[in-house]
């Protein structure tokens, strides 16, 4: 069994006390936090050729849209969204953010380690306002170390 320590943080800020209780990944607890994990197995079984092609595949939760010629012109969380601001996730790429996330589709699938797709609370709370679509951490075999 981990240590508490690892489970349990606290933060003494002058008077006030903040203490936080992280869910481990694969815990198995379900949570408002929850952020799905494509793996390499499953990035494989999709038979997609890019990374934008396994997320299409793989995240019932987003909606993709592509043009006839079959480019990206839209990504975004399902529901509700807003006219005048970007839903689009924020896009990682080995920790470095992704200014264009219609690149996905230069990222060759055989190239994937994991996808990690933070909702829109995880999102804003590990990244910011920006993140208010959601963030996709894509990990690549080089990034993993492989």
């Amino acid at each position: 069994m981990p240590s508490p320590a690892r489970y349990l943080a606290l933060v003494a800020l002058g008077t006030l006390a903040i203490a936080c209780h992280p869910r481990p990944m694969g815990s198995g607890m379900p949570g408002p936090g929850d952020r799905k994990v494509i793996t390499e197995d499953m990035i494989a079984h999709t038979g997609a050729s890019n990374a934008w092609d396994v997320l299409r595949r793989e995240e019932p939760q987003m909606s993709f849209r592509q043009d006839e010629h079959g480019q990206p012109t839209r990504m975004e969380q399902r529901g509700q969204s807003s006219m005048v601001l970007s839903d689009a996730p924020l896009v990682f790429v080995d920790g470095a953010r992704l200014t264009d996330w219609r690149t996905l589709k230069e990222i060759p699938a055989s190239s994937l380690h994991r996808i990690e797709i933070l909702n829109s609370i995880e999102g804003t709370t590990l990244y910011g306002t920006d993140a208010e679509g959601g963030v996709i951490l894509i990990i690549t075999k080089r990034g993993a170390g492989e």
